[in-house]
Order: structure tokens, then sequence, then C-alpha cells
């Protein structure tokens, strides 16, 4: 099968997936879409308490949203684990390896940017410049290795990490393809909620646009996060076909 075949399979499982599972899913991660949704809320907000608020409800929408996709990938991986519920009260040992890794991945993406601010205001910009290419091209080759290691934590694969490194050879084009869809899905479903809520801001009782907008960005994130999982349950079980008769 050619690479384009392989593409289009990857692409119409990473959604189909999640559209499968979208009612399990939503219900799963509502705590997750609640801590997402009071983060928008407060964003802005006079007062310091938001700037602390903000961080700290991210992170704890990154581990409540860890557990069901962890469920996710199981489900879509393990066949006997295919009834198993993606609401669960008590995070195991998986959820915490997998809330790990994103918070670890999460934070070396976003670290340099304190650099480059510092650099650019420094005397010499092009050492910014340096900095700010070498950044992309580690992030252009190192996001679609790592991110096979969520569902090999999942599925309980031994020595996860080396296992994704060596799965994820050669599947930049399926990752960095995919991901510019889910961008434009989300620019576009929340871009048409704020557009809808600006237009019936005048008959809406006063708060509630906010609140609305505030819910749809939950859902939007919990949406986002199922699609990054779906996508790289996709890609580990092209490159792992011991694996992929589950998502046919």
């Amino acid at each position: 099968m050619g690479w384009w075949h392989n593409f289009l399979v990857v692409l119409g499982g990473t959604y189909g997936a999640v559209w499968t599972h979208i009612g399990p899913l939503t219900g799963g991660a509502l705590p997750a879409l609640i801590a997402f949704a009071m983060m928008a809320w407060l964003v802005g907000r006079d007062g310091i308490e938001w700037l602390i608020a903000v961080p700290a409800l991210f992170i704890v929408g990154q581990f409540l949203v860890t557990i069901p996709m962890v469920s996710l990938h199981r489900r879509l991986l393990q066949p006997d684990a295919a009834g198993e519920s993606l609401l669960r009260f008590v995070p195991g040992k998986r959820d915490w390896k997998s809330f790990g890794a994103l918070f670890a991945l999460t934070l070396a993406s976003r670290l340099p940017a304190g650099f480059l601010e510092q650099a650019y205001e420094g005397p010499d910009p092009r050492v910014a410049t340096g900095i700010a290419v070498l950044w992309l091209a580690a992030v252009i080759y190192l996001v679609p290795r790592l991110v096979l290691v969520f569902p090999a934590i999942a599925i309980d694969q031994p020595q996860a990490l080396k296992t994704a490194w060596r799965l994820s050879k050669r599947s930049h084009g399926y990752f960095w393809l995919v991901l510019p869809t889910i961008i434009l899905l989300w620019v576009v479903l929340f871009g048409g909620l704020r557009g809808l809520t600006n237009a019936l801001a005048s008959i809406l009782p006063a708060g509630l646009p906010e609140i609305v907008l505030a819910g749809g960005f939950g859902f939007f994130m919990v949406l986002t996060y199922a699609l990054l999982a779906s996508l790289a349950a996709q890609i580990y079980a092209l490159r792992n076909p011991g694996k992929a008769e589950s998502l046919t």
C-alpha cells in the first residue's frame, strides 16, 4: 500500500474514532471540560489571582483529560479493553505516567519561549533568530517521535519511550499533515461560536455569552486532545501491525 493510502487511513481513522466515541468521551472528560472552561472564563479578569488560577487550572485540566485519553487508547489498540469506561474517578499508574509525559512535553515546548523573549531584547537579535530556528527544527522532528509514547504507556508496552521512538520513524508526514486539519477545525468551530454569541449578545442575558464561550472553549479543548490521542493511536497501529486489526 502506498504512502497516500496510509495517510488517508490515518486521517479517516483519527476523526472516525473520535466520532464513534464522542458520547463517552464527552462524559469521561467532563471534569476536564469544566476545568478548561473555568480557565477560559478567568482569563483577563481583574486582579492578580487569575495569573495563578489560569495556569493551575490548565495543569488540572491536562491531568483530568489524560484519564479518558488513556482509556481511549486502550479501546482503540487493545480488543480486550474495548468496553473500558472512559469515565474513571480513580487514576491509575498509566494515567500518572501519561500525565507526566504530557506535562514534560508541554513544559519542554514552552520553556524556550522565555529564552527567546530575553534574547530578542538583547543586543543581538540574530541570537534569538538562531535559537528560534533550532527550536522550530527540534519541534518538527521530535514531537511526532514522542507522541507515540502515550499509546505505548496506555497499553503497558515495556520501555514505552524506546518503543515510541522505534515505531515513529518516518511518521512526520502523517502527523504534520493531519495536525493542520485539527487546528482548522478548532478555528472554524470556536470562531463560529464566537460569531454566534456576538450576534445574539443583545438578546441574551448579561454574562451568558461569556459562559457559553467558556463552555465551548472547554469542549473544543477536550475535542482537540481526543483528536490528538486518536491520531497517535492511528500512527501507532500503522507502525505496529499487531495492533492494527483493532482499528479496522
